[in-house]
């Protein structure tokens, strides 16, 4: 099960993960959350995986989709807080440099925005 919370940190949406990105009806509420706030005008995402102890292929499809929706609309995401094994499965699928930017911090991360 997943947990997405959403929150706002000077005009940057950060995106908290709890549980397990595993492809399941849980990982639509990630790309609910970026579309709702894409229609609201936000084009600055920082994505914490702090709390996220597994992600299988089926989850990287749902942050990809995610992705591609926030790149469609001239946003920007960053990642922070990914454990080694969460960091290794992105980074084997390619996500991680090629599409996301990862950062150690979440205050890295939003300061990455100025």
């Amino acid at each position: 099960m997943l947990e997405v919370k959403k929150r706002t940190v000077d005009q940057i949406v950060v995106i908290d993960l709890a549980g397990r990105i595993d492809g399941s009806d849980s990982c639509r509420e990630i790309h609910d959350v970026f579309k709702q706030s894409l229609d609201d005008g936000i084009r600055k995402f920082v994505v914490d995986f702090q709390n996220v102890g597994w992600i299988n292929s089926l989850g990287v499809g749902f942050l990809a989709a995610a992705a591609v929706s926030a790149s469609n609309q001239d946003a920007v995401v960053r990642l922070t807080g990914m454990t080694s094994r969460v960091g290794s499965v992105l980074r084997a699928c390619g996500v991680v440099p090629h599409v996301w930017k990862d950062f150690t911090d979440e205050e890295a991360a939003v300061a990455s925005f100025n």
